[in-house]
């Protein structure tokens, strides 16, 4: 078909009748010019078949050859002038049409086609930037949605660690921000929990440290527990060494303590609980309703039960209530543990206290206020007596004999009695008086409130009334014992003007009573200061002489009661005072005893005396045994075995040189100390003798048993032994005794010749008295007795007298 010819289509006639040419109208077909687009057609060959009016310039009218058979764009075409972006497609015909197809060209210029690409650009870059404002918006949203549950963790987190023990997450919600800030509020809460618990703790070890009130303790836990322990309710229990238990609860606003009302449980009443037990977990029904009523406010569906003990009995009982039983049973165990431990301690701690001052305050034997105790009691009273004009008096109070009881009953005994005065005299006494023990055997009363105008005859009566109650005889085991006191009275403002001179006065006044009759009572007076002055004084004095080495040994000899020939002698204690002369020991030996050197006097009298023996021996005198006096207390409280042997040793002396002079209480004593001392030094060869015999406690059973060679018969006896026949029968039963025991007898007092010939008629064995000689110095004594014998006078009161002494004397 030439060029620009109208397309052909060809058909056969039916039955071969021939062929049926149809043209295309071109002009028609192809002419559209009311159409937006321009365009041209092409047949497949590329030559032109029609082109829109605006494109009929193109070059050749023949198709590019680099588009044949693409269907594409040709962003750059040019034709004319204009700039055109070309687009082809390729339109194939049917087989049935047995034509190759055209091909469409599209042409739009280039200007006009990218106009609506600029404005796209335009929108696209605005839509891109409003996309990525819209997802940053989105995603700072999320993030910051993210961040919060993060910044508010982490801002807890550091308000925890600069101690606020109250931040919290709280965060919501079931993501895993919401389940990490609810595991981290937990934390937080068991950490405050414990942060409140050592505090709690810290707390009761200072108020333990700080103070012995209980009270004080229990308000400080019932205060703070709630935030250390998680509960429902707290009550505790605290019960006395009676079994009687307090209740205590917290307040309704959860602060401090409260008695709950008087309501009192019994240990009795309650279940037991082992001191191994730390907690129990019990329902309510075990314990006494009316106990829980007082205690809780609110139902209770399990109890936390955690007990504190003192000395294995059960001291408080600590109570967690809760009205669901908890979670975490085994944390506020541990903390329930701890606080109870903290109770046993306090406990602890307020007994030992206690205890402490009751040694401090309070005498160990009879339980009465000692020393320390009765001064300040009598400050208050004076205190008080000179605010209300009134009278304070203070009596002292000495027991008559009480080292007899000590020496013959023994020191048990002894201490019996003394709880028994000390029983007595508080039975006698108000309720507002108090009776102390100031040591020993010394009592003190102290009487306040006493109006002035009436405060002799009131005292007076008093005092004659404990007089009276104290000589009624004590019951001591199968015994009956009378043992009376010497009371001393002094009255303030009378006669002192402190506690010091009260006590002064009145322990003044206490010796003068002795002195006039034991037994009394005496009320301080100007005199007495002057009696007590001196024995100050002679106190002063006799310190000074043992330090000046002035107590000496003055030796009376013992001669054989039928041939007057020297059989022994007695070391007799003195004093060579600058000042006082020669002293006797009746003045000062009971000073020493209140000086505490009994048992020095005891250990030098000793060491003298063997030393004088190995002096005398050194001299070329013939030995003779000499007898010293031992004290109870050198008995009970030193090796007197050894002592003995130590001196015997080193002065190179036999044993039966020496010989110890026990009173006889003290040798009927049951002390088993004191029995196997004596039964030792006899085995050892010491001669034991029973001094002052007949004037003691002891029975003739005691006496049978007693380890002893020598009876001295009292001065008491012996004195009146030819005056009254009842005297002298006595004593003859004693020396058929002594002898019936193959005891050597001693008279002591001998002091005329009636009683020198009648004693060795009656069996007595050795004489001792001042008709026989008086003690004297050692050299003294050397002289009249070891040198020449004894004098021409001594020994022709002996003439006509013969036989030998008993043979264990020679």
């Amino acid at each position: 078909m030439p060029a620009g010819s109208a397309p052909e289509l060809l058909s056969m006639l039916p039955d071969g009748q021939g062929v049926r040419v149809a043209r295309l109208a071109a002009d028609d077909f192809w002419n559209n010019d009311s159409a937006p687009e321009r365009f041209c057609v092409f047949n497949a060959e590329r030559e032109l078949l029609h082109c829109s009016p605006d494109l009929s310039m193109i070059d050749g009218g023949v198709l590019p050859e680099t588009q044949r058979g693409q269907n594409t764009i040709i962003s750059e075409w040019r034709i004319g002038e204009v700039d055109y972006l070309l687009g082809f497609w390729r339109a194939r015909c049917l087989p049935t049409l047995n034509s190759p197809g055209f091909i469409v060209m599209v042409a739009t210029p280039k200007a006009e086609a990218l106009q609506d690409l600029s404005r796209y650009r335009e929108a696209f870059v605005a839509a891109v930037l409003l996309a990525c404002a819209l997802a940053a918006g989105l995603a700072i949203g999320q993030i910051r949605r993210q961040m919060q549950p993060l910044e508010r963790l982490q801002d807890s987190t550091r308000r925890l660690s600069a101690g606020d023990l109250q931040a919290r997450a709280n965060i919501s919600g079931k993501d895993e921000f919401a389940q990490l800030g609810r595991a981290f509020d937990q934390m937080a809460e068991r950490l405050a929990q414990r942060f409140h618990m050592l505090g709690l703790l810290s707390e009761l070890d200072r108020v333990i440290l700080g103070s012995s009130e209980r009270l004080a303790l229990i308000s400080t836990l019932l205060r703070d527990i709630h935030r250390a322990v998680p509960c429902d309710g707290v009550g505790l229990v605290v019960f006395n060494a009676d079994g009687e238990g307090k209740l205590f609860s917290e307040l309704a606003e959860g602060k401090g303590e409260a008695l709950c009302g008087e309501t009192v449980v019994r240990v009795s009443d309650l279940p037991e609980f082992p001191e191994s037990e730390g907690v129990r977990v019990m329902p309510p029904g075990t314990l006494p309703q009316a106990m829980l009523d007082a205690l809780f406010r609110r139902p209770v569906a399990q109890l936390l039960v955690f007990p504190a003990h003192l000395k294995s009995r059960l001291d408080s009982l600590l109570l967690l209530a809760y009205a669901t039983p908890p979670q975490n049973l085994d944390e506020i165990a541990q903390s329930g543990r701890s606080l109870a431990d903290r109770l046993s301690i306090a406990a602890a701690n307020i007994a030992r206290e206690q205890m402490l001052y009751d040694q401090a305050h309070f005498d160990a034997l009879t339980q009465l206020p000692n020393r320390l105790l009765l001064r300040d009691r009598t400050e208050q009273a004076i205190v008080h007596a000179d605010r209300t004009e009134t009278s304070v008096a203070l009596l002292f109070i000495d027991l008559d004999g009480f080292k007899q009881v000590n020496d013959s009953l023994g020191h048990t005994q002894g201490d019996i009695l003394l709880v028994e005065y000390g029983a007595r005299l508080r039975q006698r006494m108000r309720q507002g008086d108090t009776v102390a023990r100031m040591g020993g055997d010394e009592f003190v009363v102290l009487i306040p409130d006493l109006a002035r105008d009436t405060a002799y005859a009131t005292v007076d009566r008093i005092a004659r009334a404990l007089n009276e109650a104290l000589a009624e005889p004590f019951q001591l085991g199968e015994q009956h014992l009378v043992s009376p006191a010497s009371i001393g009275i002094a009255l303030y403002p009378d006669n002192a003007s402190s506690h010091e001179e009260l006590l002064k006065m009145a322990d003044a006044a206490m010796y003068e009573s002795k002195r006039r009759a034991p037994g009394g009572y005496c009320f301080f007076t100007s005199n007495i200061s002057e009696l007590t002055r001196d024995r100050f004084e002679l106190t002063q004095d006799l310190r000074d002489a043992i330090q000046r080495r002035e107590l000496l040994l003055h030796y009376q000899p013992k001669v054989d009661a039928r041939s007057g020939r020297l059989a022994g002698a007695e070391a007799l204690l003195r004093w060579q005072s600058p000042k006082r002369g020669l002293v006797s020991p009746g003045v000062f030996v009971h000073l020493l005893d209140e000086m505490g050197l009994s048992i020095w006097l005891g250990e030098w009298v000793l060491d003298q005396a063997c030393a004088q023996m190995h002096a005398w021996d050194q001299q070329g005198y013939p030995p003779f045994p000499v007898s010293i006096n031992f004290s109870p207390l050198q008995f009970e409280r030193t090796p007197v075995l050894a002592r003995v042997q130590a001196a015997l040793d080193q002065y190179r002396l036999q044993p039966d040189r020496l010989e110890l002079e026990i009173l006889e209480s003290m040798a009927a004593s049951e002390s088993p100390t004191v029995r196997e001392n004596l039964v030792r030094l006899r085995a050892l060869g010491v001669r034991i003798a029973l001094d002052d015999f007949g004037t003691g406690f002891s029975s003739l059973v005691h006496l049978t048993q007693v380890p002893a060679d020598i009876l001295k018969l009292d001065r008491v006896f012996t004195r009146s032994l030819c005056t009254e026949t009842r005297q002298r029968e006595i004593v003859e039963l004693i020396i058929s005794m002594a002898k019936v025991m193959h005891l050597t007898v001693v008279a002591e007092g001998v002091e005329n010749e009636d009683q020198r010939e009648l004693l060795p008629r009656m069996g007595c064995d050795l004489l001792q008295g001042y008709l026989v000689g008086r003690p004297i110095a050692p050299d003294e004594f050397a002289a009249r007795w070891l040198a020449a014998g004894p004098s021409e006078e001594t020994s022709a009161a002996w003439t006509g007298w013969q036989g030998p002494s008993d043979a264990r004397m020679r």
